[in-house]
């Protein structure tokens, strides 16, 4: 009789201490199958970290004095059960029934696989893409943002950077990336590639950490079978100016350290990620409004598209 699998949770919290509530609320349906919880709070002021002493003491609080990051916060516990299969969650995440059982039975299943991860569903953001896709080569970028990925069913070369929602989700399949926000990493992955990369404050790691798995010879797998709930953006709507182009900052330092780009090919998927921001901006900006509220929606999405747009196109060559 096989040994059950051993897992360790490890979430980085910021400022979300109800959605923080409910996403431990969530792991308890699934108590059988993890083994421990670890959450490192990065200098949260609205009460979490006495939240958490206070109604799950099973949980281990490792608590930041000041906010080093998200990778700097996952590493700083991603080794201390190096037996256990590592499950990284954000706070503003909440696991559904069975979604555990389904990645470990995915992991086991397949002894080349390194990494895997669920479908999200994402209650407030209408974005059709799934947690995962390809690594954003010139050419995946390009058919996103061309939207030729729209017409991808069972059309594997053409798919986008990105997997569309009820396009590319009809079967469990490696991918070139999962999303950080879900991401189930085998004991032997963790010990053989080290810490996630603290090049960046935050975004991009999950990206950089499947792409060093894949050149290691593991796969990475998406399940989509296995789901979970993100409030996307949850931790960052307070200082919304200063972190709505972090993603798309992170995200060209990625490709331009980890890819090596030729300076024209580096322009050329800049300009292509920029301009498809922009059409989306414009999309966006001329859906009609059906009421207040969701015209209020309509113009922060419309904000962020452009200030996505005017961040891929800014020249940070030289930038480390």
């Amino acid at each position: 009789m096989s040994q059950p699998a051993l897992l360790h949770v490890v979430l980085v919290s910021y400022n979300t201490r109800e959605l923080l509530r409910r996403c431990l609320q969530s792991l308890e349906c699934d108590r059988g199958l993890v083994d421990a919880v670890t959450v490192v709070d990065n200098a949260s002021a609205d009460g979490s970290v006495e939240m958490l002493r206070a109604d799950f003491p099973w949980v281990q609080v490792d608590a930041n004095a000041e906010n080093p990051g998200f990778a700097v916060a996952v590493n700083r516990a991603l080794f201390r059960r190096p037996a256990h299969h590592v499950l990284l969650l954000n706070p503003d995440t909440e696991i559904h029934p069975g979604t555990l059982a389904r990645l470990l039975a995915v992991l086991e299943g397949h002894p080349e696989a390194g990494i895997v991860g669920p479908s999200e569903a994402q209650p407030d953001s209408a974005a059709p893409g799934l947690s995962a896709g390809h690594q954003p080569s010139l050419w995946r970028v390009f058919t996103q943002y061309s939207g030729i990925s729209r017409l991808s069913r069972d059309r594997p070369g053409i798919e986008g950077w990105s997997l569309l929602r009820g396009v590319n989700d009809d079967r469990t399949r490696q991918v070139g990336w999962v999303s950080g926000s879900c991401m189930l990493i085998r004991a032997d992955v963790v010990r053989r590639l080290g810490p996630l990369t603290e090049r960046w404050f935050m975004y991009a790691e999950d990206l950089e950490y499947c792409l060093r798995a894949t050149r290691a010879g593991y796969s990475v797998w998406h399940v989509p079978g296995a789901t979970i709930s993100h409030h996307v953006g949850a931790s960052s709507r307070a200082t919304r100016a200063a972190t709505n182009v972090m993603w798309v900052k992170s995200t060209k330092q990625f490709y331009r350290q980890e890819w090596s780009p030729t300076w024209m090919t580096y322009l050329s998927w800049r300009a292509i990620l920029s301009v498809g921001l922009l059409s989306r901006w414009a999309a966006t900006r001329l859906t009609p409004l059906r009421d207040t509220a969701g015209g209020a929606a309509r113009d922060a999405r419309a904000h962020d598209l452009f200030a996505y747009a005017r961040e891929a196109w800014l020249d940070d060559w030289r930038d480390n």
